[in-house]
């Protein structure tokens, strides 16, 4: 390997906590320092954070604090222009219950407007090409690309924040090539109308792959199939020394190991408002006999949610409420970033589950992952239709997750469960096929592959993979 001082320059732009966890908590981050200067630029880190978080660190990753510089003008151009006028992903399920939505009497006006414009005059293309010729660049940006000089410019999504839709549309005036690594498996639909196209993009499967080239038409030669970085920590977190036995996990907790445990993880305050009351009609079925067994509930709440919201439920004998973060307050929980320690206790909450609950998110591939039965809330009725929304509906399609229409219904699929765990199992299976197809905890070298394929010519032999050359 070269010499460091003659190594290219890569940067890493990571807008928010959830991206720090996905990419910065995985192997993947020493790999990419193997090959490349890194210089990681993020809204919040700076050395010390860096430091006292324990983020990885050597001589090749350096950490520089970059607020986004035009806040305002990133934040505006999306809300009034690209969500209202984009046109382009009408067709699809979700956007048609979006327009029918609570919005704000402008961008309502503006949403019914864009049926009076061509299709062509707004499109994410098109506002992109807008953005690189007129959207303003700051000193501080600029100077970060004409000191670093970089090859390449890794971003979470392509272009979803603000944050990475300024540093993807600087790289673009400069010519310089841009990746997206770390894209959720619903943003290519929900987050469609706010892509800043990257010149490649990493996916964790075909059907990701195929909504890529359809919707956005990347070409196969600027797509990656290579899993779900976040997620390969699963596949060998139970080999490290400090991974905790079954019985230690529910005990540290203050639950019974003599139990079943059901699982709740938490989904978005605004996703899924009635939490608290779901938390209500869940104790209620506990208490009054409704679940087998009198079950051990464990609550996992969302890093964008508070413990506060579940105050009046602490500390009462055979639940426990945590977040994603063992640094969570109990008045807030926003903007959590999730430690090696927290990663191996969100892998021992899956396993040591019995069932697990959850509204329409990835816990059900996660889940699905140990083999553990899923069950959606889908009550009340009015937040049934996420369900009905593309990223969604190919989950439960795979009949791997059953919905719970009502509080009744919940109990029943889950005494069913905690009567036959295997019920499933082969839906389970097809679930896990369709979704992750890797299931070897390499998929940070499957991504490393692919951007050294990108940056470096003449390296199509190049893998990190076993067997490959």
């Amino acid at each position: 390997m070269m010499q460091r001082r003659f190594m290219s320059t890569v940067f890493l732009a990571l807008a928010n906590s959830s991206h720090y966890s996905g990419v910065l908590r995985t192997r993947f981050i020493a790999e990419l320092a193997r090959h490349f200067r890194v210089l990681v630029l993020t809204p919040q880190l700076d050395d010390a954070i860096v430091k006292r978080d324990r983020y990885f660190r050597n001589g090749g990753v350096s950490y520089h604090r970059f607020p986004i510089t035009y806040p305002r003008f990133w934040n505006v151009l999306d809300r009034y222009l690209r969500v209202p006028l984009v046109s382009s992903f009408d067709h699809l399920t979700y956007m048609r219950y979006f327009y029918q939505r609570s919005h704000a009497p402008i961008r309502k006006l503006l949403m019914a407007s864009r049926r009076l414009f061509p299709a062509f005059l707004f499109t994410t293309d098109r506002l992109t090409l807008w953005e690189v010729r007129w959207a303003p660049q700051g000193k501080v940006l600029a100077e970060l690309f004409r000191t670093h000089t970089p090859i390449l410019v890794l971003t979470a999504t392509p272009g979803f924040t603000p944050f990475e839709a300024e540093i993807i549309v600087a790289a673009k005036r400069l010519g310089v090539q841009t990746a997206a690594i770390s894209i959720n498996y619903d943003n290519l639909t929900s987050n469609g109308k706010l892509i800043r196209k990257t010149d490649y993009l990493a996916v964790w499967n075909n059907l990701m792959r195929r909504e890529a080239k359809v919707l956005h038409r990347y070409s196969d030669e600027r797509l990656g199939l290579v899993g779900c970085l976040r997620f390969d920590h699963y596949f060998y977190d139970e080999e490290n020394p400090r991974f905790p036995s079954r019985e230690d996990f529910l005990k540290a907790k203050g639950l019974d190991p003599g139990r079943k445990t059901l699982v709740f993880a938490g989904p978005t305050p605004t996703n899924y408002p009635p939490r608290r009351e779901f938390i209500a009609e869940l104790l209620r079925l506990k208490r009054d006999g409704h679940l087998d067994g009198d079950p051990n509930i464990l609550v996992r709440i969302h890093p964008n949610d508070s413990l506060a919201t579940y105050r009046e439920f602490l500390g009462m004998p055979g639940m426990h409420f945590e977040g994603a973060s063992r640094n969570v307050r109990l008045d807030g929980g926003k903007g959590v970033s999730m430690d090696e320690e927290d990663l191996l206790n969100l892998t021992a909450t899956l396993k040591y589950a019995d069932v697990v609950l959850n509204f329409a998110s990835t816990v059900a591939m996660e889940a699905a992952i140990f083999d553990r039965p899923v069950i959606n809330v889908a009550f009340p009725d009015y937040r049934r239709i996420v369900y009905q929304y593309e990223y969604n509906k190919h989950i439960v399609d795979t009949g791997g997750v059953r919905l719970a229409r009502s509080p009744e219904e919940l109990s029943e699929l889950v005494n069913m469960y905690f009567r036959n765990p295997a019920l499933d199992r082969e839906a389970r299976a097809k679930l896990l096929e369709f979704f992750i197809p890797f299931r070897d905890g390499r998929s940070w070298a499957r991504t490393m592959d692919f951007i050294v394929k990108i940056t470096k010519p003449g390296s199509e032999s190049f893998s990190l993979l076993p067997g490959k050359p």
